[in-house]
């Protein structure tokens, strides 16, 4: 939480998963909309994308797609008049978001008791997407970043 604290901070969501978006098919609608606005607060700016890469993407989706849309993130914040954020600072805003999130998806599936078989899916599904992408991303090294082990004639010590 308190590497949260050292990004850039601004209003997030809190709460962006597919549940709470709505896609308009229809000509003279807005294309997305984002419902559900109990969970507002101030936060890192990739907070609101990271848990929903993280956590509503099955993990091809994310692993597919993930790149292109942190860019994508990026460049729009550029486009928009975003300056002094640098890619390299996006992904680790990135990164730290994904990870603090993770930690709030271990606490939450140790204290839910689902009682329906969606929630049980659900639950399984998210803590699946979230270990994946903390996986993929090795963030692990991040919680201590000089404890890394080191390699001597190929064991680790």
């Amino acid at each position: 939480m308190r590497q949260m604290g050292t990004f850039p901070q601004t209003v997030v969501h809190g709460d962006v998963r597919v549940d709470n978006i709505l896609f308009a098919e229809r000509p003279g609608h807005h294309p997305v909309m984002v419902i559900d606005w109990q969970a507002i607060m101030v936060s890192n700016p990739l907070h609101d994308l990271a848990y929903l890469l993280s956590q509503s993407l099955d993990v091809e989706l994310r692993r597919a797609h993930e790149t292109e849309l942190v860019e994508h993130y990026h460049d729009t914040l550029g486009r928009h008049g975003v300056a002094g954020f640098t890619l390299d600072e996006c992904w680790a805003a990135y990164d730290m978001a994904v990870l603090m999130l993770f930690s709030c998806t271990l606490i939450i599936a140790g204290i839910s008791e689902p009682n329906d078989e969606r929630s049980v899916a659900l639950g399984a599904a998210v803590l699946r997407r979230a270990s994946w992408t903390v996986s993929d991303r090795n963030l692990v090294s991040l919680l201590y970043p000089a404890a890394q082990p080191h390699v001597q004639s190929g064991a680790a010590t």
